[in-house]
């Protein structure tokens, strides 16, 4: 059976949402910093009650595929590096330990 971890974060490290996945920048206090990652928006929720506290759910079987992208004016869409963390390495990015 498959165990669920929720990882707290703050609202302003979501860069997009659409309709089904939110794009969620690493905290910049990381290893990580610039690096962004895709998760299904359904396992988004708010976790305070000013609307600033987020968290994220996933089990022991996700992988996290994080990019960075290239930050001038020419290359912004252009993945320079990409890494993929299991689900202890992305709960550490965030300060957490699961």
């Amino acid at each position: 059976m498959a165990v669920w971890h929720k990882v707290a974060f703050n609202a302003q490290n979501i860069e997009t949402e659409t309709a089904k996945a939110v794009l969620i920048a690493c905290p910049h206090k990381s290893d990580y910093d610039g690096y962004v990652f895709w998760h299904p928006a359904k396992l988004v929720r708010d976790a305070g009650s000013k609307g600033w506290d987020k968290s994220f759910s996933f089990t022991d079987e996700f992988e996290f595929n994080l990019k960075k992208y290239g930050k001038g004016k020419y290359n912004k869409s252009q993945v320079i590096d990409e890494v993929t963390l299991s689900a202890d390495e992305i709960a550490a990015v965030f300060g957490q330990e699961i």
